[in-house]
């Protein structure tokens, strides 16, 4: 259970800084390319997030941690790849 309460945090907190990022350009009028992909993958991680817990209920517990993970992982290693152009600032141009 432990293992899919991680990846199920995991995924709250990515729809949650999403839909924060979106409030945030909203907010403050700025305008921004791919505000449709964003929304987007903000409801897919709230209907995995809602499939998974029908999945606890329904008693499949190995099959919702399947579905949590399967999304936290991409969020780790798009959050290390982030973090890290943070760090070293690359010279891209």
């Amino acid at each position: 259970m432990n293992t899919y309460l991680t990846g199920f945090v995991i995924n709250c907190l990515a729809a949650l800084v999403l839909s924060g990022y979106l409030l945030y350009l909203y907010l403050m009028k700025r305008p921004a390319d791919g505000l449709g992909a964003i929304r987007a993958i903000v409801v897919l991680i709230v209907i995995e997030c809602a499939v998974s817990i029908y999945c606890v209920r329904d008693g499949n517990l190995t099959l919702a941690s399947v579905i949590v993970w399967v999304q936290a992982v991409a969020i780790i290693a798009t959050t290390i790849f982030i973090i890290l152009i943070i760090i070293f600032k690359p010279d891209w141009k």
